[in-house]
Order: C-alpha cells, then structure tokens, then sequence
C-alpha cells in the first residue's frame, strides 16, 4: 500500500489546547520535551482526536473541523511526526478566548500525517 503525507496546519489544530492549564501542569513540560522528529500517536477520544507523546500523555488536539476529516482516516495513520514547534501567547488567541487562558504562553506541535 501507498502512503500519504499530510502536513496539519494550525487550522487544523485546536490552538488554545494547552492554554487550558496553568504553565506549572506537566502537559506544559510534555510539550517542551518534544522537538522535531519527534513521534506522536492520535487517539479518538470523545470524539475528537488527541495528540499524544512517546509516554502517552496528551500534548495536543485538533479542531473540531479537523477531527471531522480525520476520525474516518484514523485507523489508516501510520505515524505523526513533529516537524516544528509553534510559539502561542494570550495575546494571539481571540479577544472572546484570552479570558479563559490559564497561561500566558504555550506550545503548539506542528505536524505530519502518514497515512495509507
């Protein structure tokens, strides 16, 4: 079987993930462990699809309109790799959102999808 590259744009990533916890919770240093090349797994959870690392601790999730695309292909993901990580602070997230930010800053993992 062929596979297939996909690189997830910040679209395609639910931004202010990690803004949901204060800066001194350990998903913060999960993220800072992660460098590129970096190996992910993608979970259905809840009917959204979670990021997870090496250790199995959630690091990410995407979008709502993400997950809609991927919850069919998930069985197909052969891997996720981090190619970069994405610098995020109150200030970029939507005057609506800045108020429910528990941090001023976090990371957000940009990634590749293969997949069959």
């Amino acid at each position: 079987m062929s596979s297939r590259y996909e690189l997830l744009g910040m679209q395609d990533m639910f931004l202010s993930y990690a803004a949901n916890w204060p800066a001194v919770l350990p998903i913060h240093h999960h993220l800072a462990a992660l460098r590129p090349g970096s190996l992910l797994s993608a979970r259905e959870a809840r009917g959204r699809i979670e990021l997870r690392d090496e250790e199995g601790h959630t690091v990410a999730r995407l979008s709502e309109a993400a997950a809609r695309v991927w919850l069919p292909r998930l069985a197909r993901v052969r891997s996720v790799r981090v190619l970069a990580m994405i610098g995020r602070n109150r200030k970029d997230s939507e005057e609506a959102h800045r108020q429910s930010c528990r941090c001023e800053k976090w990371e957000v993992p940009w990634v590749e999808v293969v997949f069959r």
